[in-house]
């Protein structure tokens, strides 16, 4: 049970230019969630607030114990990986992200674009053919 979970992290981000639906969810892995917290609060100013642990599982996971895992609260979440090869060490890094189900078709493009800015340069290369995509969810254990 729990084959291949990871623990993530569920708050709400505030930016410095208010958003006009209000903070930003965000789901990031509890292992990356000290740094990534530290970085935007210092780095870009955002407030970081309602902090919940919740436990991704993709969805073969939760279809192969339902009735266990239907009793917790759940959101639905889209996981997603893309491979940089960092030339200078010769070694392939993935970036995996997690975001919610709904919002998943309109995030995924500002995404990719995100990384657009690392194809350029001579210490690393995009593989965007190595793009892995899967669907799964958060539960969340009161």
């Amino acid at each position: 049970m729990f084959k291949d979970a990871v623990k993530l992290v569920h708050c709400l981000v505030d930016k410095t230019d208010p958003c006009p639906s209000g903070p930003e969810v965000r789901f990031i892995p509890r292992a990356e969630f000290d740094l990534w917290k530290y970085m935007v609060t210092r780095q870009y100013h955002f407030t970081v607030s309602d902090e919940k642990i919740f436990m991704y599982i993709s969805r073969r996971e939760y279809e192969a114990h339902e009735a266990l895992y239907s009793r917790l609260p759940q959101v639905e979440l889209n996981k997603i990986t893309l491979y940089f090869f960092l030339k200078a060490d010769q070694i392939l890094v993935p970036v995996t992200r997690y975001f919610p189900k709904e919002q998943y078709p309109a995030i995924k493009p500002l995404f990719l674009n995100h990384f657009k800015a690392f194809e350029d340069r001579n210490h690393a290369t995009k593989v965007l053919e190595e793009i892995i995509e899967e669907e799964g969810l958060g539960l969340r254990n009161l």
